[in-house]
């Protein structure tokens, strides 16, 4: 059965959110395995709004957390969030629709829009957080050296 898998290479070493994105797969996993398993058609839209539900309440609190920090993206973030929830309930309309859509077909679509999210966006919150980190030690740093002399 095809599943999606989490790895160290999604982790942004935040712990609230790497934690939400680990539900996260794991729900869409539950989604694919009753979808593999030709449940009914009602049984694989409960899942697939659970799997939606989930992702709104993660996209508010990780957009929440990108409010704490003042990641300087976050508007733009916010509209990423807006999209992948519109594109969620494009597919969940397109299922309703035609129901031979198959397996593989419904885990490209969740591999694209998760884990290509949290590759190509959420990584970004962390590199942005390293880089501010490092740029404060930096100044700490120079501020110790400059008053010592």
């Amino acid at each position: 059965m095809p599943r999606l898998e989490w790895n160290d290479s999604l982790s942004i070493g935040i712990y609230r959110v790497d934690s939400q994105h680990m539900r996260l797969i794991e729900v869409a996993n539950d989604f694919l395995r009753t979808a593999g398993e030709g449940r009914d058609g009602e049984a694989i839209q409960t899942t697939l709004t659970r799997l939606r539900e989930y992702t709104v309440n993660h996209f508010r609190d990780e957009e929440a957390y990108m409010r704490e920090i003042h990641y300087p993206r976050l508007a733009r973030h916010q509209e990423e969030h807006r999209n992948l929830v519109q594109r969620v309930k494009q597919f969940q309309r397109d299922l309703y629709e035609q129901r031979d859509i198959t397996v593989e077909v419904m885990r490209d679509f969740l591999r694209e829009w998760l884990v290509g999210h949290i590759i190509n966006s959420d990584l970004k919150i962390a590199e942005w957080l390293r880089a501010e980190e490092e740029s404060r030690a930096r100044q700490e740093q120079e501020t110790k050296s400059g008053g010592a002399e």
